[in-house]
């Protein structure tokens, strides 16, 4: 199978290098909500991310969770390995993973993108308490205490950093939705001229419209650009 890209889900910019995948389950019909902090990792070109070996604490609980969901075309003993590729199809394919009859799937956003955010919110959290952060990341409260269940307190320290960057990336108000495999291409480099059909440039230009008021979101954007040149510049 070859390799296809897809865009990020906060700027629309196809996907290189760093990212975030982020769980989420359906809240209602058509609007998902995120249950757990984001994965960190590169973009596999295949719909997901290289996860992190060995896994860190999040990995741990949402691997533990993932294995308790229900998919149609997986056996009960699939990996988490396995699980994960399967939610790329969800939207495109229907295969969704489930739990207590709500779809679970993911999202996945530019790593840079992302972090631009989340470092120039106003509030840095640091006085804010693990539990009123929690409260404050995940709506579907529900659903987040079975991915981390009752966490000890050296495992609120090895989260907290990233549950308080979590918490100021939210609050940009951005409504994640789940990876759709049927909205992905492959793409060859950067310029739409010489890459017709292919190219990184349209949504480059689109994600700089979109944050022409925020220049330290638009270096995260020229850091994807510059991703697409080199692509380019390699062939």
């Amino acid at each position: 199978m070859g390799v296809f890209d897809v865009c990020c889900a906060e700027s629309g910019l196809v996907l290189g290098g760093d990212a975030r995948l982020i769980l989420l389950a359906e809240e209602s019909p058509g609007r998902f909500e995120p249950i757990a902090l984001p994965i960190s990792g590169a973009y596999d070109r295949l719909g997901g991310i290289d996860l992190p070996e060995p896994y860190d604490t999040n990995v741990g609980h949402i691997a533990a969770f993932c294995a308790r969901l229900e998919f149609d075309e997986l056996p009960r003993d699939a990996s988490f390995e396995e699980r994960l590729p399967e939610m790329a199809h969800a939207v495109s394919e229907g295969r969704w993973g489930r739990i207590w009859g709500r779809k679970v799937a993911y999202a996945l956003v530019d790593g840079r993108i992302y972090g631009a955010i989340a470092e120039n919110a106003e509030d840095t959290l640091e006085k804010t308490l693990f539990e009123e952060l929690f409260e404050r990341a995940f709506p579907m409260r529900d659903l987040s205490m079975e991915v981390y269940g009752s966490l000890g307190a050296g495992e609120k320290r090895a989260l907290r950093a990233d549950l308080a960057e979590f918490v100021r990336y939210r609050e940009w108000g951005t409504a994640l939705k789940p990876v759709d495999l049927e909205e992905s291409g492959q793409f060859t480099g950067y310029s739409a001229k010489e890459h017709p059909g292919s190219a990184a440039e349209p949504f480059v230009k689109a994600a700089r419209k979109k944050y022409a008021r925020h220049p330290h979101v638009l270096e995260a954007v020229e850091a994807n650009a510059e991703y697409w040149k080199e692509i380019e510049d390699r062939r």
